[in-house]
């Protein structure tokens, strides 16, 4: 299973892509590129990041999230440069 948001959201969502594997679930965050790795069956409340400790099955599935990405020619932000940051 695939999610694709490349926008933000008034209520505070960042731009992600995420794929849901078994009990694993990656968000990539467009805006910087970090990632969260959650077993979500043991950690439904997506508390405890693995992806740090857990570095290869990230990796594996980031693979498998831009090669969907790619594969339905995902938009991506891009740069505003009108905005004016305060």
């Amino acid at each position: 299973m695939y999610w694709h948001y490349p926008h933000y959201h008034p209520l505070g969502g960042r731009p992600a892509s995420a794929i849901r594997e078994g009990d694993y679930k990656l968000i990539e965050f467009l805006d910087n590129g970090d990632l969260e790795l959650y077993n979500i069956r043991n950690d439904i409340g997506e508390t405890t990041n693995l992806a740090s400790t857990n570095k290869g099955l990230a990796l594996k599935m980031l693979k498998k999230l831009r090669s969907w990405q790619k594969s339905i020619n995902a938009k991506m932000p891009t740069e505003n440069k009108s905005f004016k940051k305060n």
